[in-house]
């Protein structure tokens, strides 16, 4: 890939570490979805983090960097409310096949957005995770389905079984407000 900055004629190639910076002062919109496109095509995992972490990226380029090998890309990208629209069962897989705790206590924060995936699925797969911080995250995000948090109130770490506790009560206490309000 090849980078340049062009000022009335004159032009300079740039290196990785500028073409990241000029990324980052890009603005975020979607007259600038085609120049990320193709910086996500570039050798540059640091380029493409930057590339995943913008609002304004395409379908196109969601599916490219969905698809990468950087760890770093990945997590940037399960931050994008574009990838999880349409990240698959199959993406959560091999997301989860990293095992990387930052991106899946991402996952797990987001449980319920993730549109085109088996919530049920999901949660089984990061309930049986060994690192209890994932856990934890899923145990305090309200989205969470009720049988997995009743699962983690039973859980090893006293913290994942309180923070499941605490949103059973949540889960309790919003039921009740909304039965006084119907009456």
């Amino acid at each position: 890939m090849e980078a340049k900055l062009v000022v009335n004629d004159v032009e300079v190639k740039l290196s990785y570490e500028e073409l990241d910076a000029v990324i980052g002062c890009l603005s975020d919109d979607a007259e600038r979805s085609e120049i990320f496109y193709e910086l996500s095509r570039s050798p540059s995992s640091m380029v493409r983090m930057t590339v995943a972490y913008k609002d304004a990226i395409d379908e196109k380029t969601v599916e490219r960097l969905l698809r990468d090998s950087s760890i770093e890309v990945l997590r940037g990208i399960i931050r994008s409310r574009h990838a999880r629209n349409i990240m698959t069962d199959e993406d959560m897989e091999r997301f989860i096949a990293t095992r990387d705790t930052e991106l899946l206590c991402s996952i797990a924060e987001r449980i319920d957005d993730f549109d085109a995936c088996d919530v049920d699925t999901l949660c089984e797969k990061l309930v049986a995770q060994k690192d209890p911080q994932i856990r934890h995250k899923l145990a305090s995000n309200s989205d969470t389905p009720v049988r997995f948090l009743e699962e983690l109130v039973d859980d090893e770490d006293v913290d994942v079984a309180r923070a499941a506790a605490n949103a059973m009560e949540d889960l309790d206490e919003n039921e009740d407000e909304d039965e006084d309000e119907d009456d």
